[in-house]
This record gives structure tokens, sequence and C-alpha cells, in this order.
């Protein structure tokens, strides 16, 4: 055959053997080269032709015999069920052949001024795990694997059907434990969802839940997926045979995505066949896997633990969305993860690892600028809900990871990189970056939609409330707008939409929050962790000693009457988010500027319009028994909870200005969620202590009561 290249045995090696060796010799030799001849015609590529071949010197260097090695793939089979502890060793024996092949072809394209092509990687690792699939399969992979594809015909636990973009899936809102929730057409079909409220949809993504309990109720199972419960373990003869290669493999497999992180590091002008090298290997190694896990559930639940087992192999993973730049290798490699997802102990450790890893693609994004970033790192967008809406993992991730700081630390960067030396985001620079924040803002929302998460936020976490109001201080009264008069604008501003799409998108994380501080609720020491580590954390000594009380108060409920002793009640929770919403506004009426004194009036009454922004300075100058600090940090406040709301200044001003707004006089913001949440915490008040008919006569003592001053009701949008 054309191309050929096979290598005859040295004359002198023939002259020292014997009669009968040379017979065993020249067998060898032509079974090879019509092996040969067979694999180069079924990948059609003349490179194949050397790998066998090279494969074979390898592992008869390695001590396995070459009688044995006629056989070919059975006869490495037989040797290694005789010589088990050896087979890490032939493992290492065949990629490193592969390694060699890649290694000294892309030194002869290198000086011939030509490259290594992908299909010749490709074909390389294509051999390579042939043979290792022999080896983990005793056999013929192909027969073992439909072997084990008809014993698993009706016991499939989970669908876990990966989707694309503008699928079709149905919802249904009887069976659903949460809106994100889905199952694929055929899952519908073969289910009894009569009389149930659903609809059809088109997918951006994602995976079919039907069979997972903790996304979908078990009566709104098809008939075909029964519950992770159901996945029986691979039998121990073939976990045995499977389990040390296919170690072998992902240790290998782990370790040249690495040389890809690094391209630079020791190589010089070969990173590009690095490159190369890892997208291959990857998509090879993510396509066997893809077919184990189609043909048999035990076979993927098996696969997921061997993947989380091996050392930092995960953390690889994740991150290799930012290496490997064959978009369809890396969409493959994340539906290979969502199909392990199914695996609960998997779906942990891989969330543990995400976790970590979702900050540093978010301040990727942040560096770019850009809403297109968001699809360089399609990980967050895919996983994120995956994970989130998860009860008792993110429950875990909560506690063990701090998963609400690390999303506020997240949103505090994004804003920081976009507000302007008044502290306010600048909406033209923020829309760059709007899909990141209400990715954000929506995974915030996932996290704590769960009830427990909602309640440990607000009854044990008073750092994190005050994380977030300080975030909503850089929000509040952002992108202001002036009428224009006389003149016809020629140019609409296109960012105008998407300011009040956040404000929506934050109204529903404060509908959650109010939900749990009006919530009943009993201390309960979750996950070992301990009550005052967690509420002091970041924290310094005044602010703990502080929300230590508010945490004790929260323990026993106590509660803060509004009227009198016997009368209506308000949790202690609401009552604490009530002040620290009045102490939140009062830093942002104070402007980032030094006071000047000035004793003069804080507004004409009687004029007939007047600028809110310069009200807003001179609210701030002193006043007689009250003083005021500049904010630190030049947006995002740290709130004084030493301070009760009875030393409020400003909020406390008996005299508050007649204001009237003139929007072609002035610029005007209608972005107020400081305000929204104050204004929802105390209609949720209201509510819970009073009838409708009661409301308005007993209004006044309630909010005396509750924020300490009648006044403060001309700040809320009722």
């Amino acid at each position: 055959m054309a191309g050929m290249e096979i290598d005859s045995p040295p004359k002198e090696e023939i002259a020292s053997v014997s009669a009968n060796d040379r017979i065993v010799q020249a067998r060898f030799y032509c079974l090879l080269a019509l092996f040969i001849c067979n694999v180069s015609i079924q990948l059609g590529h003349s490179l194949v032709s050397n790998i066998p071949f090279l494969l074979l010197q390898r592992l008869i260097q390695h001590g396995v015999p070459q009688e044995k090695l006629l056989q070919f793939q059975l006869g490495l089979v037989l040797f290694a069920k005789e010589n088990k502890s050896r087979i890490p060793e032939m493992v290492s024996c065949i990629l490193t052949a592969a390694a060699d092949i890649l290694e000294s072809r892309g030194s002869q394209k290198t000086h011939s001024g030509g490259a290594l092509n992908n299909e010749s990687i490709k074909d390389v690792y294509a051999v390579s795990l042939l043979w290792l699939q022999w080896l983990m399969f005793e056999g013929e992979p192909k027969l073992a694997l439909e072997d084990l594809a008809r014993k698993s015909v009706g016991q499939r636990a989970v669908c876990g059907a990966v989707w694309g973009h503008n699928d079709l899936a149905y919802r249904c809102r009887t069976c659903e434990h949460d809106s994100t929730c889905a199952i694929c057409v055929p899952c519908f079909q073969n289910g009894n969802h009569k009389d149930h409220d659903y609809s059809i949809i088109y997918t951006g993504g994602g995976c079919c839940d039907c069979g997972d309990i903790t996304a979908w109720k078990r009566e709104g199972f098809c008939s075909r997926h029964k519950g992770t419960e159901q996945i029986q373990p691979l039998c121990e003869e073939l976990a045995n045979s499977v389990g040390p290669v296919l170690d072998s493999l992902l240790r290998y497999w782990k370790d040249k995505v690495c040389m890809a992180e690094f391209p630079a590091r020791a190589r010089g002008h070969r990173s590009d066949v690095q490159g190369n090298v890892a997208n291959e290997l990857t998509s090879e190694i993510v396509g066997m896997l893809l077919d184990f896990c189609k043909c048999s559930e035990s076979l993927l639940s098996f696969i997921s633990k061997r993947m989380y087992a091996c050392s930092d192999l995960l953390d690889v993973l994740v991150r290799a969305e930012r290496f490997l730049d064959d978009s369809k290798v890396v969409k493959r490699l994340h539906e290979l993860l969502l199909k392990l997802l199914g695996e609960p102990l998997f779906k942990y450790e891989f969330a543990k690892v995400f976790t970590g890893y979702y900050p540093f693609a978010v301040n990727e994004i942040i560096k770019e600028g850009i809403n297109s970033m968001l699809e360089s790192y399609p990980l967050v967008s895919i996983f994120s809900v995956q994970i989130f809406t998860v009860p008792s993992l993110t429950l875990r991730l909560v506690h063990e990871v701090d998963l609400l700081a690390v999303l506020m630390g997240c949103l505090r960067n994004l804003l920081l990189s976009c507000v302007s030396e008044d502290g306010h985001l600048q909406a033209s620079k923020w829309a760059n970056i709007y899909e990141t924040t209400v990715r954000l803002v929506e995974d915030t929302r996932y996290v704590l939609s769960h009830e427990e998460v909602s309640k440990y936020v607000v009854h044990e976490r008073p750092d994190i409330l005050r994380t977030w109001m300080s975030l909503l201080s850089t929000v509040q009264g952002m992108d202001p707008l002036k009428r224009v008069m006389g003149l016809h604008a020629e140019d609409e501003n296109e960012n105008l939409p998407a300011p009040f799409i956040l404000g929506q998108y934050i109204g529903n994380v404060h509908n959650l929050l109010v939900e749990g501080a009006f919530s009943n609720f009993e201390f309960k020491e979750l996950m070992d962790v301990t009550l005052c580590s967690s509420c002091n954390r970041g924290l310094d000594d005044k602010d703990s000693q502080c929300d230590s009380k508010v945490v004790r108060l929260s323990q026993e409920f106590s509660d803060v009457d509004c009227s009198k002793r016997d009368g209506p009640r308000v949790p202690s929770p609401a009552v604490w988010m009530i002040h620290e919403s009045l102490k939140a506004i009062e830093s942002w009426l104070a402007p980032n500027m030094v006071v000047e004194s000035d004793t003069s009036s804080l507004i004409d009454a009687g004029s007939s319009c007047c600028n809110f922004l310069s009200l807003r300075k001179k609210l701030l100058k002193t006043k007689e028994g009250a003083g005021f600090s500049d904010p630190s940090d030049n947006c995002l406040m740290d709130f004084d909870s030493g301070e009760e709301v009875d030393e409020l200044g400003i909020l406390n001003m008996v005299d508050w200005p007649h204001i009237v707004y003139d929007v072609s006089s002035q610029e005007i913001s209608v972005h107020i969620p400081l305000h929204r949440l104050l204004s929802l915490l105390l209609r949720k008040a209201m509510k819970a202590c009073y009838s409708e008919a009661d409301k308005l006569d007993k209004s006044s003592g309630f909010f005396g009561q509750v924020l300490g001053a009648s006044k403060l009701m001309v700040l809320l949008p009722l």
C-alpha cells in the first residue's frame, strides 16, 4: 500500500536468533502488516501506519511477550489478566507511544515548514483509545457496550437528555419544583400529566429533569425513569477491569490539558501543538465517555465517581473553556459534565469546584467590559441554574463555601467597575455588562429562593444583608433624566430600559428576603456551622457585638410591639432590616463631598421648583447637635451598626421642606431600590399587624413604634 512505512528487523538481530524464533517473528511482522493495513483503511489516514508498530515495539520493551502480541489487542488483554499490577504501566506505554508519534511528526512538520493537523492528532488518539478500551472490557469494546445496553433496558433512573438552543421541551407547573425545571418531549409523552398546568417551551440549553427528585415531583416521572436511587452499581468484575485503566487515562488527560493552559512554560514554539493535542485528546475522550454513559447508567455512575476521585481533574475541566480554543470541543465537554450531574455525589463535588471558578470567570468578563464575553464563559450560565436551584445542595454551598458571599463579591466588583465619582452607576458604561449583572442577580435569586437559605440569611447573616444594601446604594438614583424642552431629541437612549429591568430582578430578590424576615424561624445548627463565626464573618468588634444581639433575638424570635404590650407584633429580623434600610438611605443622601458649614435654610418652600440633587447636598449641612461623616470608599459605604434609629440625622428632621419636582429643570431618577425595599418591609409589617380596616386608623402609631419617627412616611413610595 502506498505510504506504508514498516521497519524491518535488523539483519544482525535475525542472525542471532534460532530458526523457530525467526518463524515467530516472520508471522508477527506479516500479521502486523495486515493489521496496519486494516487500521489505515478504517481511519483513512496514512499517519496511523506507524502507530501499531511503535505501540507494539513499546509493549515488547515493557515486557509483553511477542507471542502474546501475535493476537494484538486480545493478546494484550490475556497478558493483562495474568499481570494486573502492571496495567497502569501498559496504559502509560500506549499513551506515551501516541505522544511520541505526535512529537516526532510535529518536529518533522516544523522543519519542513508545515504543521501537524488536527485530523492526524485525532487519528493517533483514536487508535490508542481503542487499545485501552480492549483493556477496560477485557474483550471487544463494541460487544461489551452492546451487552451493557441490553441489560440496562428499562432501568434508566434519570433521563438527562441534553438540549441545544431552541429545542422543544415541556414545563409542568404541577410537577416542577421551580420555574427553571423542564422535561423532554418523550418523557412528557410517557408520563401522566392529565389535568396538569403545562406548557411547551423553547430551550436555551440545559438537560431533562425527569427522574431527578430535586427538580421534579416523583409522580411526574415518566414510565422509564424512576429516580437516582434506582441506579445499580457496576458489577464488580467490570469495575475491577475498567477502573485501573480509566484512572490512568484520566490522569494523563488532566496533565495534557494542564500543559495547554500554560503554553509558554518550557515549550517555546511547540505551544500550538500542545493546544491542538489538548483539543483533540479531549474530543476523543469525551466522545468515548459519552458513548459509555449512553449505554449504561451504572457505567455513567462509575465514571462520575472516578472523575471526582481523580485529584484536581474537575478543577482543570471547569477551567478548560478558557484555553480549549475549539468551541465544539468545549460544548461536548459541557455535555458530558451535564450528563454526570445525574450522580448526586458528583454534583456536589462539581458544585464546590464551580463555585470556586465562578468569581474568576466574572472578573474576566468585568475586565473586558462587554456583554459578549459572557458567551466566552458558557459554564457560568449553563451550570448555575443546574446547581443553585437544588435546595439541599445550595444550602450546603451557602454554609460550606459561603456561596452568598461569593455572589456579593462578584456583584461588588462589577458595580465598582462602572461607578462615577459621585458613587452612582454610569448607565452607558454599565450597559456593556448589563447581561452579566442580570446573571449575578438571578443567581442570587436562585440561592435565596430556597426557604431555608432566606431564613438563614435574614436571621443569622446580617453581614450579607448589609453588603446587599450597600450594593443597592450604587444603583440608587442611577441614570437620572431631564426633560428636553424646545428641541426634538433625534436619538433615543438605547440604554433606557436596562435599569428598569434590573430593578425588576432586584425586586424579586427583595421579595425573598422579606418573606424570610417574616417567616417563623427556629434556630438550628445546620451543617455544623458555628453561629458566632458565621454571623461575625467580615465584621469588626463593634459590629460583631451589635449583630450578635440581632442573632440572639432571632434565636428567641423576640418580637417588637406595634402598639402596646398585647398588640400585634413584628419579628425582630424585620425590624432590624427596616432600621438598616433607613441607615442605607441616610448614607445615600449624604454626598461624597466635604461638608461646608452653612446655616442657610435648606430650600425655599415657596419656590416653584427645586433641584433634588442640590437638596441632597444641603440636607447634609451641619445641624445643631448633629454631625455627619463623609462616606468611606467612593461608592460603597459601610454602615455603623452602633447607631440606633433615633440617632439618624437627616431622616429625623422635624421640618421637612416642601419639594416640588420639575423634570424639565432638573435630573430625576426613578431607580430607588432602597426605598422600595423599605416600602415592601413596611407594607408587609402593616399587613401582619392590622386588618385593612385598621390600617388607616392605626398607621400613625405603627410608624411611631417601628420607625421611631412618623415623618419618615414622606420617604416611602407606598
